[in-house]
């Protein structure tokens, strides 16, 4: 019969020693690191002797070490990590899209203002602001093709702005087909292009 330790209080005098811990539940033994000594559980544990540590038990140690670290380094070659799922393209239509930048023929302007445009599939409208005023009208689209009719806006005149918003509506009334590639939209005449936009 095993005799349990009531004080459950063990420590090692000398690096020589360790303590052989059995569980009192599936009698697995389980030999403790002599630089760990610790108080032990009295109602689960029972210490049953101490041994003598000796160089071929840091070298059993040691080989299961060894062992873990290989067979964890081998799984891990198999474990497929997987792509980054690209972002799926959204829809022209019933979408907010931003203003990014302006291409003329020798220069590209990048926006900083809330130059928005939104297409109404079902009444064929396009509803935006140029950056200082709203604007609206009809527009054509069959496939990848794209046109807009004449534009209405209100006549807020703001200075600074002025120039983006004549180039960003003169450039509208250019385009005839679009591409839309993850939340990028860019308005093309023919192979020249003229807006990019961002979804929101």
């Amino acid at each position: 019969m095993l005799k349990c330790e009531e004080s459950g209080k063990w420590g090692v005098e000398n690096g020589e020693w360790g303590l052989l811990r059995i569980s009192m539940n599936d009698q697995t033994s389980q030999p403790l690191n002599p630089s760990t000594a610790q108080l032990l559980n009295p109602s689960t544990l029972c210490v049953i002797k101490l041994f003598r540590a000796s160089s071929s038990y840091n070298h059993v140690i040691m080989k299961k070490y060894l062992t873990i670290s290989a067979l964890f380094v081998l799984l891990s070659s198999f474990i497929a990590v997987p792509a980054t799922d690209p972002v799926d393209s959204v829809s022209l239509f019933q979408t907010r899209w931003v203003l990014r930048s302006i291409h003329e023929k020798d220069k590209v302007d990048f926006i900083y203002t809330y130059a928005w445009l939104e297409l109404d599939e079902a009444g064929k409208k396009i509803s935006g602001n140029g950056s200082c005023n709203q604007f609206g009208g009809q527009y054509q689209s069959d496939g990848q093709s794209l046109q807009f009719g004449a534009l209405f806006s209100t006549k807020m005149f703001c200075q600074e702005l002025q120039e983006i918003e004549s180039a960003y509506l003169r450039n509208l009334s250019r385009v005839n087909r679009y591409v839309i590639s993850g939340l990028k939209l860019r308005l093309y005449k023919d192979e020249e292009l003229l807006l990019e936009f961002r979804a929101v």
